[in-house]
């Protein structure tokens, strides 16, 4: 197991000009106008909304953002992230989103809509479940871009299961497992499949997870 701090110390506070300053390291000219504007439509559209945590939704995709914006990632997938669950959690048209912010951003956002996991309550995917979603990743809509926004969404989501039933725990990890990960393998992004991977096991079996990095951090000492 290896101790990286994408899991050791998982960073929930985020806001606006944390994003912003990491965007202008990353880019000498850039897009920050329209940035902030995704930003200012995000919350507003997630305003009055909670997570399971009790924290204001919009907190969780500033963190995504935050996380793009860090992986050096250009404006129009930091907005499809401010903006990716606007569309699934605040009935907004699509078109909406695609005359505000441009044809790219939309289908971003449509597609991280379309890998959404919110239908899946069971335990276990069916191969029907499993079928549906494998047709969205062969889509040609499909990019890279909304792969990350979606891996960043998901690293966000099971960082942050605190608050969500454990009804709710385990599909999560199985949609990651079965859905997202063979995806990230398909670009050939193993920091993340690692990264998830890690996490699914954290999130199914939690108390042997603990076990193992308490283990590996005596060795680390001794």
């Amino acid at each position: 197991m290896q101790e990286r701090g994408d899991l050791m110390a998982y960073e929930m506070e985020v806001n606006f000009n944390d994003i912003m300053n990491i965007y202008s390291k990353n880019h000498k000219v850039g897009n920050k106008q329209d940035i902030k504007k995704a930003y200012e439509y995000a919350a507003a559209k997630h305003s009055g909304m909670f997570r399971g945590t009790g924290e204001p939704y919009i907190f969780h995709p500033l963190r995504v953002a935050k996380l793009i914006t860090e992986w050096g990632l250009e404006s129009d997938v930091i907005m499809a992230a401010m903006l990716h669950d606007v569309v699934e959690d605040c009935d907004t048209p699509l078109s909406e989103i695609e005359n505000m912010f441009g044809t790219n951003v939309a289908n971003i956002v449509d597609v991280v809509t379309a890998l959404s996991d919110k239908d899946f309550t069971d335990h276990t995917l069916t191969k029907a479940q499993k079928d549906l979603l494998s047709d969205a990743r062969l889509q040609k809509k499909m990019n890279d871009k909304a792969l990350y926004v979606k891996i960043a969404d998901r690293i966000d989501n099971l960082n942050t299961l605190s608050g969500v039933k454990e009804a709710k725990r385990i599909p999560k990890a199985e949609h990651t497992r079965e859905i997202i990960i063979p995806m990230a393998k398909l670009e050939n992004a193993y920091h993340f499949v690692d990264v998830l991977e890690e996490l699914c096991f954290q999130t199914e079996h939690p108390k042997m997870y603990e076990e193992m990095t308490k283990q590996y951090r005596l060795l680390c000492t001794a």
